[in-house]
């Protein structure tokens, strides 16, 4: 086919070439060619594509989509507040089950059915995202001031970062989480869960195996291209799957204690049946 001349030379992106025989238009990234049916588009070299097309306009992309996800069987609450992360803007999506939702003035609603999982209304949010870099929460949960930006700002601290966690406290101010280890079994699951907050060992940002889904921020192409959470599995497994293969590509998995936010508890400290 032309097209895989068209790629040789360099003109446009392979992945997002397509021809559209139902409008019949073609569009890359950069380009986009209306009027040409499918078939006589695949006969055109890559100059006849170049002077037909015409230079697309360049839309904004926002630097981060903060994605959040009311658990199944909850109703959605007031949307947090997010301010926008060091170098760009945020967008906000929220994922809920209630046909009637409104969303807040700059916030897109993302609807799916009352019996899918979190991680599954995560991974939809993440479809409807356009930022760099996609952030998970649960409604369930709330972000302290400056979360965001604490977040993005231990992404940027290291080359090809692949995923950064967060410190997650209980309603008693201990914490809930604060990365995720693998046992001997290869079972993940939370350390210093229940301990304090302020402890030495808690507040060193470090190199983890594996964060949670929630409060997790990764790059949006990563996630792509790993297919994003794996819906069978509940949120701090979800998480230590992709982190696992986020690590397998070589990318790092980073814990700050200085992105904090208070989650309600979803297994019991010490207990690991959850997991």
């Amino acid at each position: 086919l032309r097209w895989a001349r068209l790629v040789a030379d360099g003109w446009l992106d392979p992945v997002a070439v397509r021809p559209d025989r139902a409008t019949n238009f073609v569009e890359s990234e950069d380009f986009v060619l209306r009027g040409v049916d499918a078939d006589v588009a695949e006969e055109l070299s890559a100059a006849e594509i170049v002077v037909a097309a015409v230079k697309g306009v360049k839309v904004a992309r926002p630097a981060c989509s903060v994605i959040v996800a009311t658990p199944p069987g909850r109703q959605a609450g007031e949307a947090p507040t997010v301010a926008p992360s060091p170098g760009g803007t945020v967008e906000l999506i929220l994922v809920h089950s209630e046909p009637d939702l409104v969303p807040d003035q700059g916030a897109t609603a993302v609807w799916q059915p009352s019996d899918s999982s979190l991680t599954a209304r995560w991974n939809a949010g993440a479809r409807a995202g356009r930022g760099e870099l996609l952030a998970f929460l649960s409604a369930d949960s709330v972000a302290d001031p400056g979360w965001l930006d604490a977040a993005v700002a231990a992404y940027r601290t290291r080359f090809e970062t692949g995923a950064v966690g967060g410190k997650a406290l209980g309603d008693d101010g201990t914490v809930e989480h604060a990365g995720l280890v693998l046992g001997p079994d290869r079972v993940p699951y939370r350390v210093y869960q229940g301990e304090d907050a302020a402890a030495a060992h808690v507040e060193r940002p470090r190199i983890m195996p594996a964060v949670t889904a929630d409060g997790m921020i990764v790059p949006r192409r990563w996630f792509v291209e790993l297919g994003g959470f794996d819906e069978s599995f509940d949120a701090d497994l979800a998480g230590a799957d992709l982190c696992l293969r986020l690590r397998a590509r070589g990318h790092p998995i980073l814990y700050t204690p200085w992105a904090v936010l208070t989650s309600s508890p979803r297994a019991d400290a010490g207990q690991r049946a959850r997991f």
